[in-house]
């Protein structure tokens, strides 16, 4: 409870602790931590999340169901709002994330070999993210990245709602992938915000640029039932060789390109039923 707790109190529903940090220095597998809508939870720093549930036991982080969406407020002073670095089975629910100078989330490894697999991110929506500069993918509202050669598999995204960037940079996208080994589901999405009424993201979902395996989104993944618009490049990018991939009703609008299959070396990949209105035009020529 960021208004009524303490750190220093058992932790228990009539006894809460004030800060995410906190719990999780005593949570683990099947625990459930359970953030009160009181008051904005204020960073300075990421909440880094580096604890390991187990199979048929999630470490839960949550937002109270009862009542409003809490927010989780970075404050323009956080690189991230969740780190999730190195930790398996673990599900973030039901939190409004905004003002994180680079990520919402971002999800990754270490160079101790540690992979990051099974993460769910639930009913979770964003704003004012990402930072004022071109760049690789560092500045997203969700950023799933591979830096140490350990894989970063079994991502699943529902419901999530990203909204407005901080800025209308070359370098924002709105979910990104680097090099990720894939089994990812992105389903029932709504990222960006229409023309004319926000700023400018470079992707929707988008990756680095890769010839190398697995690609961006990797091997045997699913984006189904999600609306991606406002992009300045592709609203839905398949980058490098990935093998298996699905986009199933999808929808793509005011946007350069609405789909994008780039170095696709292997595949199959398979775009049924989605649809792309209201291109971007580029100089004097039309959207692609």
């Amino acid at each position: 409870d960021p208004l009524n707790g303490d750190d220093s109190f058992a932790g228990s529903s009539g006894a809460p602790f004030r800060s995410i940090a906190r719990a999780l220095q005593v949570a683990g597998a099947g625990w459930t931590i359970t953030v009160k809508p009181t008051a904005p939870v204020l960073l300075t720093s990421p909440i880094v999340v580096t604890q390991q549930g187990a199979p048929g036991n999630y470490l839960i982080i949550r937002g109270d169901p009862s009542g409003a969406r809490p927010v989780i407020d970075a404050q323009n002073l956080a690189l991230y709002a969740f780190d999730v670095l190195a930790a398996s089975y673990v599900c973030i629910r039901n939190f409004h994330i905004r003002r994180p100078l680079r990520n919402g989330v971002l999800v990754n490894t270490t160079t101790s070999g540690q992979a990051c697999r099974y993460i769910y991110l639930v009913d979770v929506s964003g704003e004012e993210y990402g930072e004022n500069v071109a760049g690789t993918g560092t500045s997203a509202f969700i950023n799933c990245r591979v830096d140490s050669g350990s894989p970063v598999e079994f991502v699943r995204m529902v419901r999530l709602a990203i909204g407005n960037p901080r800025y209308q940079a070359d370098g924002i996208t709105g979910i990104y992938f680097k090099e990720s080994s894939g089994g990812h589901s992105i389903i029932s999405c709504d990222i960006g915000v229409p023309r004319g009424q926000g700023n400018t993201l470079w992707d929707a979902i988008g990756g680095e640029p890769n010839s190398r395996a697995p690609g961006n989104l990797g091997r045997n993944s699913e984006v189904a039932h999600v609306v991606g618009r406002n992009c300045k490049d592709d609203t839905f990018e398949i980058d490098g060789p990935n093998e298996f991939v699905r986009l199933l009703d999808c929808h793509a609008r005011d946007s350069r390109i609405s789909f994008s299959f780039v170095a696709m070396g292997i595949g199959p990949c398979w775009l049924l039923r989605s649809t792309g209105v209201d291109l971007r035009p580029v100089g004097s020529v039309g959207g692609e």
